[in-house]
């Protein structure tokens, strides 16, 4: 019962460590005991059911997907930098750069590109990013040559894997986005919200879920901000004092706010 309350009303943190095959994924609260542990395959059935389990310890829109694939890019990065440094060195642009990792997975598959053929297969898929092809197969030769100890099997397993983990990423998030526009349209709020500067299609999402039922029974704009949890608080022990947010508040509604309020910072107008 207790472990039930602590997943209900805390905050907890989601750590996932992966690997070729296999990944573990843990779960803490927010002192740092391990609420829940498992290791799951890299299959759609694994990551079904670690969603699932995922969905027992909160509220599933706190993933923060962003964040993840943020770091998914950032581990293929490195991989990239080590094994592979010319397989990113070609393309800014993610969705081209991802088609070729596939395509070329390891220096070796590379080798017998030439300008022509590198325009030639930007071409066929669409691609125009205003560079030369010149310009293109340049990057590629100029770009370092990787000191791996690691077979070329190994190389093109291990990019294969985290590029996989990085596609599914960045479809998750896409999707994501349309179900948060399908579901905001239907708050009463929104066409509200929708008119603050820079607010965006998530943080709109967010801020219509969270700060609408507020709206519905607060009495003032004190009781408003004060659910929020911008109002600050002053603390003073002895000779110590400092003012900061409130705890005692509706987190979600406090991050909706303050999320909206960096990204109004932003705005030009």
């Amino acid at each position: 019962m207790l472990l039930e309350q602590l997943r209900s009303s805390t905050r907890v943190f989601i750590g996932w460590e992966w690997a070729t095959t296999t990944h573990d994924v843990t779960v803490m609260d927010i002192t740092g005991n391990r609420i829940d542990r498992w290791e799951l395959a890299h299959t759609e059935e694994g990551f079904d059911k670690t969603h699932t389990c995922l969905r027992e310890h909160g509220d599933p829109t706190d993933l923060n997907y962003v964040e993840a694939r943020v770091a998914a890019v950032n581990q293929l990065t490195a991989l990239l930098d080590e094994h592979w440094p010319g397989g990113k060195a070609v393309f800014a642009d993610s969705d081209i750069a991802l088609a070729f990792l596939e395509q070329f997975p390891i220096p070796a598959a590379a080798a017998t590109l030439t300008a022509g053929r590198l325009g030639a297969w930007c071409k066929r898929r669409g691609y125009s990013g205003k560079r030369p092809d010149s310009v293109l197969i340049e990057r590629l030769r100029s770009a370092p040559t990787a000191a791996s100890r690691l077979g070329e099997q190994v190389i093109e397993q291990l990019g294969r894997v985290q590029l996989q983990l990085v596609k599914g990423m960045r479809e998750t998030i896409r999707s994501l986005g349309k179900a948060i526009a399908e579901a905001v349209a239907t708050r009463p709020y929104a066409p509200l919200f929708a008119t603050m500067p820079r607010v965006g299609k998530v943080n709109l999402g967010q801020i219509a879920g969270k700060i609408g039922p507020v709206l519905e029974r607060a009495q003032s704009c004190e009781q408003l901000v004060a659910e929020g949890g911008v109002v600050p608080a002053t603390r003073t022990s002895g000779k110590s004092h400092s003012v900061s947010f409130g705890f005692a508040t509706n987190r979600r509604a406090h991050l909706a706010l303050t999320q909206f309020a960096d990204n109004s910072r932003h705005a030009s107008d």
